[in-house]
């Protein structure tokens, strides 16, 4: 989906469909780049649904709690939503694993191609 929408928003902002003006990029690297940016967005939105999970998931994996139900009432009770994005949690896998999913997409669309 973010391919379909950044595609055509490069290409007008930067590439051959820019108004007034010679392209500033190709369309194959404009290209590159919407790949990249859906990489991004995808692994953004990953992250924040993913920390929370592995938050219980480790306090399950410690003892801490015997039940997931348990594990989530206890926090959630404690500190309520923040208890599930612990401070660095998110950012850490951010810085993690946006890199890798922009690598692994840029890779992926090159061999399909």
């Amino acid at each position: 989906y973010s391919k379909k929408k950044f595609i055509p928003f490069f290409r007008e902002a930067l590439g051959s469909d820019r108004a007034g003006g010679k392209p500033v990029l190709s369309d194959g690297a404009l290209r590159s780049v919407a790949i990249v940016c859906s990489a991004a967005v995808g692994n953004t939105v990953a992250s924040f649904s993913r920390v929370p999970y592995e938050v219980v998931k480790q306090n399950l994996q410690t003892g801490r709690y015997s039940s997931t139900f348990e594990a989530v009432r206890s926090m959630y009770a404690g500190s309520g939503v923040r208890a599930f994005f612990p401070l660095g949690g998110v950012g850490v896998q951010m810085a993690r694993d946006i890199p890798y999913a922009m690598f692994t997409l840029l890779a992926y669309e090159a061999v399909r191609d």
